[in-house]
């Protein structure tokens, strides 16, 4: 049997040394690559590429493209959804997580004859989505509180109707709404939700049932 001397030994711990910090080193490699892959899916989640009519759009992920498209249109509702986000995450989560979408159009969305008027957004709860035509924070408030409403369906509860019913006409003249945006209990809970969230809830003698409900949804009492 051949005996090994002090020099084989030394080489052979060396070896070894070395194949523990290779190995070592393999699994730091390993989650350093789970590490940035995971990164890469968090960013990724947060931005989409949209193809649409042949062009491609740099938009977030709970947005979609019917139309043109428009750089300057998408910032801006970016930037609207943004403050909604801060607002009120809570439901802002929800929107996310059950799919719907904010979709920017340049399609025109109807119009009301009688009141001449053009739909500016629109809520089809059958798609999970709100059409945005023109892109201003009233609107797109007033059409993600349709989302709230069907949701959590407070135009249909008993406190509210009659809330709508006692104050809608005066409300609509103190702060100079449309009439097609109040007549009717769910058009009324959304234009009133959007002003607001814009205006803050106005201190003066106008529509205090109307106010109660809002202070406790905004508290989430």
């Amino acid at each position: 049997m051949k005996s090994v001397t002090r020099k084989e030994k030394i080489e052979y711990l060396i070896i070894t040394v070395l194949l523990m910090i290779l190995v070592a080193e393999g699994f730091a490699i390993r989650d350093i690559r789970v590490e940035n892959r995971e990164q890469q899916e968090v960013t990724v989640s947060e931005r989409v590429y949209l193809k649409h009519n042949t062009k491609s759009y740099d938009v977030p992920f709970y947005m979609w493209i019917d139309g043109t498209g428009d750089a300057d249109r998408i910032h801006k509702l970016e930037s609207i959804v943004s403050v909604i986000k801060e607002t009120d995450p809570e439901m802002y989560k929800t929107f996310v997580n059950t799919g719907w979408h904010f979709v920017l159009t340049d399609k025109q969305l109807g119009e009301n004859k009688k009141a001449k008027t053009k739909t500016v957004g629109q809520c089809n709860p059958a798609t999970k989505c709100l059409y945005i035509l023109d892109v201003n924070g009233k609107v797109v408030w007033h059409e993600f509180a349709h989302f709230i409403d069907n949701t959590k369906g407070i135009s249909e509860t008993k406190v509210f109707k009659k809330a709508h019913e006692s104050e809608w006409m005066e409300t609509t003249d103190a702060y100079d709404l449309l009439t097609i945006n109040t007549a009717t209990s769910n058009e009324y809970f959304a234009e009133m939700y959007a002003y607001f969230r814009i205006n803050g809830i106005v201190s003066d003698d106008t529509c205090p049932m109307t106010k109660e409900v809002f202070r406790k949804l905004f508290n989430n009492e």
